[in-house]
């Protein structure tokens, strides 16, 4: 892993005491991922670009259930910009809207920028970074939207169907796989951060329940059934 990352068990680090510490070390990992953790971690990235014909670029954060990042881009040691991100934040105030977190980057060819970000979340704590240039992040991301939408039509048709099916013989077991699809659903929307853009933007504390709860009732549907 190109980052380096420091544990900040106590929260209490700033910027300029992160990029004056000694304590950074070599991630180890190819994508971090550190489960479940009461720690703030500090990673630390630089990025160069090699392409004369490309300045724009973003970058993606593949996991979407982060509850508090911050993203610090820093050249020659002055801090450009702050970025605040996560779950735990309104929909609406992404700079991007999209379901995971985007970053754009300026950057000219020949240029270096360093990127600190500082996380702490009640979740599994994850970074999947990737670097995309806009027209392959969109291109990527239609393709994506293609999938997913096949997925939930299959989904949502089997609910129509379990629940036309109920309504004719009356049986409470379809109800109950009607019951079981119904939170599936639900449960893979918050998995992969389109509930929370779709079903719940300004409620940003409740997506963070949503998937204990509806783990929940999704096992209760499928035991009754």
């Amino acid at each position: 892993c190109s980052s380096d990352l420091l544990e900040d068990a106590a929260g209490a680090l700033g910027l300029p005491q992160v990029m004056a510490s000694a304590r950074l070390q070599a991630c180890g990992r190819a994508i971090p991922n550190f489960g479940f953790t009461d720690s703030t971690h500090w990673f630390h990235l630089q990025v160069a670009n090699a392409d004369p014909a490309q300045t724009h670029w973003l970058l993606e954060n593949e996991y979407s259930l982060m509850d508090d990042v911050r993203l610090y881009i820093v050249q020659d040691g002055i801090v450009l910009q702050k970025i605040e991100s996560g779950r735990m934040l309104p929909f609406s105030q992404r700079a991007i809207s999209h379901r995971n977190n985007l970053y754009e980057l300026n950057l000219p060819a020949g240029r270096k920028l360093d990127l600190y970000l500082r996380v702490r979340t009640t979740s599994s704590l994850q970074l999947p970074l990737v670097p995309w240039t806009p027209r392959a992040f969109f291109d990527r991301d239609h393709a994506e939207q293609y999938a997913l939408g096949a997925y939930y039509g299959i989904l949502l048709s089997m609910l129509v169907f379990n629940l036309l099916i109920y309504v004719t013989m009356r049986h409470v077991s379809y109800l109950h796989y009607v019951h079981y699809i119904g939170c599936w659903i639900v449960l893979q929307m918050a998995l992969n951060g389109q509930a929370f853009e779709y079903l719940w933007p300004n409620w940003p504390r409740w997506g963070a329940t949503a998937i204990p709860v509806f783990t929940c009732l999704a096992l209760i549907g499928v035991m009754n059934f």
